[in-house]
């Protein structure tokens, strides 16, 4: 459903127009000083105008069960960077809302003649759609679930460029960290992680992919090999090149 050379060709080449964009500009900072939350409405709109339905910032759709249940505030839930929908224009339909919708009705018909008849169902038991709204909303399962991250060899701290001292940690222990609660999600069906990462060549690159790879493989987390696509930058504080990597998670 969700074509994955398409899908991180068009990431790739919503970010290479931002960074020409700086070139033309004549800009001191390039698409390396951007923070991660300001790749994610660039990724939003490259896909979207690819033809992708696009998200940003839904709730996980199964976490809330298991941490405070249907009492769960919105602000509370743990939220997913992009979510791709099977068409342009649709929302996610909420197990929470349809369990809270479902709960309340049950509880309307409690000590009345009709309690006898439904709502037997365990908590949380999802309450029909109606037909015109199905069309206008995609269940989870159907969705394309990514985290998109970034790690940069060379980065600023403090407004000063240099090397990276956490590059390590965030490519090692952050990403399977996504990964890993991706895959625990029991309502999602397609998942992965869109790294954005930034080195100095393509040697860096790829021999840095592969020890992530491995640390996955180390942690038993269910991963595919992932697809890349990459292009130059400006040298403006040591990084090179932008690798796009898409690390889907196998359900």
């Amino acid at each position: 459903m969700f074509g994955p050379d398409e899908l991180i060709e068009s990431a790739a080449a919503a970010l290479r127009e931002h960074e020409i964009t700086f070139r033309l500009e004549q800009s001191v900072t390039g698409l390396d000083a951007l923070e991660e939350t300001r790749l994610h409405p660039i990724l939003h709109r490259g896909l979207a105008a690819a033809g992708f339905g696009v998200l940003r910032e839904q709730p996980y759709p199964d976490e809330w069960r298991a941490r405070r249940g249907e009492s769960s505030l919105p602000r509370d839930r743990l939220r997913c960077d992009l979510l791709l929908t099977p068409h342009p224009g649709q929302r996610l339909r909420d197990p929470l809302h349809i369990a809270k919708r479902f709960t309340a009705a049950r509880r309307e018909i409690e000590g009345t003649l009709f309690e006898p008849l439904g709502f037997t169902a365990a908590s949380g038991a999802q309450e029909p759609e109606p037909a015109a709204a199905a069309s206008d909303t995609a269940s989870p399962e159907d969705c394309l679930w990514l985290e998109a991250k970034l790690v940069a060899q060379f980065c600023y701290s403090a407004g000063i460029p240099g090397p990276n001292r956490t590059y390590a940690p965030e490519l090692l222990r952050h990403i399977p960290a996504d990964l890993a609660k991706l895959a625990k999600d029991s309502m999602i069906a397609q998942a992965g992680v869109l790294l954005i990462h930034f080195t100095a060549d393509e040697a860096t690159a790829d021999h840095d992919m592969v020890q992530l790879m491995h640390r996955c493989l180390d942690k038993e987390l269910p991963v595919e090999s992932p697809r890349k696509a990459r292009f130059a930058i400006a040298d403006r504080i040591g990084n090179n090149l932008c690798t796009l990597w898409l690390i889907g998670v196998r359900k």
